[in-house]
């Protein structure tokens, strides 16, 4: 199968962003109907990622052939992906047990060499402590292995192993998480991406978790569709004695665990009164009293590992706030961790504060557990969440051993959507693509007035001076807060000067590039309300609102101004 690429695309607004992804989708059908191969479009993808200025509107398509870039640029699927350029912060998300399947990162494996580099680390530590193959584990055909695969002495070290060589993969590439959020082991994982454990203490920490949680007596987990205040009531029932609520995944979802038959009267009055649960895979009663028995291994064998400060924020599934330096530190909190509910709605509250709640959150595991369960809870609308290993990237008719590499891809080429740096050469795979002539950009031609200058006034030149009038006599009455913005053309142009000082007052920016775009300074439509009608205020002319939308740099919208004003003629 032909390897997925990834072809990036910007622009300062989004009508040049349309042309230009119209005008790549004609060069590139020219080219696939003239039979041009891989190696063409390797160079293609290439030339787009380092041959090309970025700009604020951003556009990508992860594909394994022309055609199929074409495509996408005209109808994207799931495999396109659009964003502004603007602060944005970027968080990993770790899946825990339950989310394990037998296969999971093998296509990345044998695709991807920087994960495939990342994962024989974590795998040649895991492995030693398990005393089994991990790679066979995960990668074999036998039933045996999909059985041994769902034992948690399995489970956590293998989903371990491919989480951490995830994150760092995701961080060799340029990725650099302002925020880390695991559920139940999912928490140990990024404890140790962000520099809590080595790596070596890690692995021997999370198989000997495994193990002890395993030890432990057996018992059922139950998932309810329904908020943990009315879940609680249930607890106090006879039926319910021993059960105890194990996470608070979300406002309406609540799982308990306990002793087996007490599950299983529980789930009937559940279901006699009319509440939505599952049974979770899982023969053992996690993060409960069930665990006790076995937390003193646990902590002592903490205390033989040198625990550090994260050096990334880490969220706490004990307190559902940011875990703290003691915290993390401490023998006791991992093994209370063990114990204690998963506070995973108070997390995901904590988590809408990353980023001035604009931030992509990649889930770093397979499937899309977290990334559902943070839906549920109501996330700021800004904040986008993707998953690496759902399978869903590579589109219906793919090729299935491209599927968890296009993933891959596409989750950088969301993070760089929003203005994250990200180093393609990383997924060269040794090959040396070189740059190859693209479409050039579409720029918007749009006339503009120049003043001619003659030896004496004319009536153009009255009106080109009364252009600054309103500069000047309203310098009594304008607004003492606003800014004086750092723009290169303000000292030639007043009503520019003028224009940029209103980008900084409502963009809360210093410095203003007076070729930026409005909305990739961080602007809206709110803003671009307000913004219009204080110009309007200002100089007395009409500007339409569809007019910032259309032209949005300081620049343009000067050169708007300064058109309107020209237009009224001569003032009296």
């Amino acid at each position: 199968a032909a390897r997925p690429r990834v072809l990036l695309l910007s622009a300062r607004n989004g009508d040049a962003l349309a042309a230009g992804r119209e005008q790549l989708a004609q060069h590139l059908d020219r080219h696939h109907a003239g039979q041009h191969g891989e190696a063409w479009f390797a160079d293609a993808a290439y030339t787009t990622q380092v041959g090309r200025r970025q700009h604020g509107e951003r556009y990508a398509v992860v594909a394994a052939d022309a055609a199929q870039a074409a495509a996408l640029l005209r109808a994207p699927d799931a495999r396109a992906v659009s964003g502004r350029a603007q602060q944005t912060a970027t968080v990993l998300l770790f899946p825990g047990q339950g989310s394990q399947r037998i296969g999971m990162a093998a296509q990345l494996y044998r695709a991807c060499t920087p994960f495939r580099h990342a994962f024989d680390e974590v795998e040649a530590l895991v492995s030693a402590e398990l005393d089994t193959s991990l790679k066979t584990l995960l990668w074999s055909d036998q039933p045996y292995h999909a059985q041994r695969l769902k034992q948690t002495a399995f489970a956590q070290p293998a989903l371990f192993a491919v989480e951490y060589a995830l994150a760092r993969t995701l961080m060799a590439a340029g990725i650099r998480p302002a925020a880390l959020l695991g559920h139940s082991l999912g928490e140990v994982t990024a404890a140790a991406v962000a520099g809590v454990f080595t790596l070596a203490d890690a692995a021997r920490i999370v198989v000997l978790r495994g193990r002890l949680m395993q030890s432990a007596a057996p018992g059922a987990m139950l998932a309810v569709q329904a908020a943990s205040d009315r879940v609680a009531a249930f607890l106090a029932q006879d039926v319910a004695q021993g059960v105890e609520i194990a996470a608070i995944n979300s406002p309406r979802q609540t799982v308990l665990a306990g002793p087996e038959d007490a599950i299983g009267a529980l789930a009937a009055r559940l279901k006699a009164d009319g509440y939505p649960h599952a049974r979770l895979e899982t023969s053992h009663a996690f993060h409960s009293a069930a665990m006790e028995p076995v937390l003193a291994a646990f902590e002592q064998a903490l205390a033989a590992c040198t625990l550090r400060a994260p050096e990334i924020p880490v969220l706490s599934n004990v307190s559902g706030a940011w875990l703290s330096a003691e915290q993390a530190t401490s023998p006791a909190y991992w093994a209370a961790q063990i114990r204690q509910p998963v506070r995973f709605a108070d997390c995901a509250r904590a988590l809408a504060e990353v980023g001035g709640g604009r931030a992509v959150l990649i889930e770093a595991g397979p499937g899309q557990t977290l990334s559902g369960l943070l839906r549920a809870n109501h996330i700021p609308a800004p904040m986008q969440v993707c998953a690496v290993l759902d399978g869903a990237a590579g589109g219906d008719g793919d090729d299935a051993q491209t599927r968890e590499y296009s993933g891959l891809l596409l989750a950088c080429a969301r993070a760089w959507s929003v203005g994250n740096a990200i180093d393609w050469r990383l997924f060269d795979e040794g090959e040396r693509p070189q740059r190859t002539v693209l479409p050039a950009y579409p720029f918007q031609r749009r006339p503009y007035w120049i003043d001619p200058a003659p030896p004496q006034a004319t009536a153009t030149q009255g009106a080109a001076a009364a252009c600054t009038a309103p500069v000047a006599s309203d310098a009594a009455t304008a607004p003492a807060s606003l800014p004086q913005a750092d723009a290169p053309a303000a000292e030639a142009n007043p009503i520019e000067a003028v224009v940029a000082a209103l980008y900084s007052e409502f963009l809360g920016v210093a410095t203003v590039d007076p070729d930026a775009s409005f909305f990739a300074l961080g602007g809206n439509s709110l803003v671009a309300v307000q913004l219009v009608a204080r110009l309007r205020g200002m100089f007395q002319v009409d500007i339409p609102l569809r007019g910032l939308y259309q032209s949005n740099s300081v620049r343009a919208i000067a050169a708007l101004v300064a058109e309107q004003l020209i237009a009224q003629g001569p003032v009296a």
